[in-house]
C-alpha cells in the first residue's frame, strides 16, 4: 500500500513540480545570459538573479508540497484521502517520502545551477572556474574530506527531519480541539517548533559532552558550558564548539512524527 500511495503522490505532484522546475530553469538561464554579457551592473544583477532563481527551487517545492499535504489530508480532498483503506501512518509516510525525494532533487538542481552560475561568471571574467572558486577550495582545505561528507549527510538528514516535523505539526494542529482556528493552529505550532528547536539547540550545544576544538578541529569528550562561561567572563572567544545541537532535529522528528501519526489515526477532524 505504501508503494501505491507513494506512486500516486508522484503522479499527482511530480508534473506540477517539473513545470516549476522548468520555469526556474528558464529564469536562471535568462539571468545567466545577462551575466555572460559582462556589462557593468548588469553582470551582478544577472548573477544574483540566477542564484535566486536556482535557490528558490527548494523552498518553493517544499512549501507547495506542504500546502498539498494540508489540502489532501484536511481540506476538501481530505474526505477522499481518509476513505482510502490504509492506516494513517501509511498515508503520512507516503507523503513525507515524496516531500523528501522532491527536496533531494531540488537540492541537486540548486547545486548544479549554482555551479553553472559560477562557471558563467568565470567565463565572463576570462578566468577558469578553479580560479574563481579558489577561496572556497582554500576553506575546504582547512577541513578533512570526512568533515565535508559529514556535513552533506547532516544537511540531508536535516531536510528529512524538518519535513517530518512540519507535516506532523499540521496533523497535530488539525485535531478537533483546535478546529475553530483553521490553519492558524499549525501556524502557532510552527512558531512553537521554532522556539523549542532554538532552546533545545542551545541546551544541547552547551551540555552534551562532545565538542570540537577551535581551530584544531579535534573532537574532544568535553562539554562546552565551562568554556563558554569563561569566554563570557573574560570577553574572549570560546575554544570549543559543542556538537549536541546535531541531535536536535532528529529528536524532534521522532517525537513529533509519533505524535503526528497518533493525531491522524485517532484525532482526524475534517473541515
Amino acid at each position: 500500500m505504501l508503494r501505491t500511495l507513494f506512486t500516486e503522490e508522484i503522479r499527482f505532484l511530480a508534473p506540477i513540480h517539473l513545470k516549476m522546475l522548468g520555469i526556474w530553469t528558464v529564469f536562471g538561464l535568462v539571468f545567466l545570459g545577462i551575466a555572460f554579457l559582462n556589462l557593468p551592473v548588469l553582470n551582478a544583477i544577472g548573477a544574483l538573479g540566477a542564484v535566486i532563481s536556482f535557490g528558490l527551487s527548494i523552498p518553493g517545492v517544499l512549501i507547495h508540497t506542504a500546502s498539498e499535504y494540508w489540502q489532501s489530508m484536511y481540506g476538501s480532498r481530505g474526505y477522499l484521502t481518509m476513505s482510502i483503506p490504509a492506516r494513517g501512518r501509511t498515508l503520512y509516510a507516503a507523503k513525507v517520502l515524496y516531500a523528501f525525494a522532491a527536496g533531494l532533487v531540488m537540492m541537486c538542481f540548486t547545486a548544479v545551477g549554482l555551479l553553472t552560475t559560477a562557471w558563467v561568471m568565470a567565463r565572463a571574467q576570462g578566468i577558469g572556474l578553479g580560479e574563481l572558486l579558489q577561496p572556497i577550495r582554500e576553506m575546504l582545505d582547512l577541513v578533512s574530506t570526512g568533515w565535508v561528507i559529514g556535513f552533506i549527510v547532516y544537511m540531508i538528514v536535516e531536510l528529512a527531519c524538518v519535513i517530518v516535523c512540519v507535516s506532523a505539526i499540521m496533523s497535530i494542529g488539525a485535531q478537533g480541539r483546535w478546529n475553530r482556528l483553521g490553519f492558524g493552529a499549525p501556524l502557532v505550532g510552527f512558531v512553537g517548533l521554532y522556539v523549542v528547536a532554538q532552546a533545545l539547540s542551545l541546551a544541547l550545544l552547551l551540555t552534551v559532552p562532545v565538542s570540537i576544538g577551535i581551530p584544531s578541529g579535534d573532537i574532544v569528550n568535553t562539554w562546552m558550558l565551562p568554556d563558554f562561561i569563561e569566554a563570557v567572563r573574560t570577553g574572549g572567544d570560546p575554544n570549543l564548539l559543542g556538537l549536541g545541537f546535531i541531535a536536535v532535529w532528529p529528536v524532534l522528528a521522532v517525537v513529533l512524527g509519533v505524535w503526528g501519526v497518533r493525531s491522524i489515526e485517532h484525532h482526524t477532524s475534517l473541515r
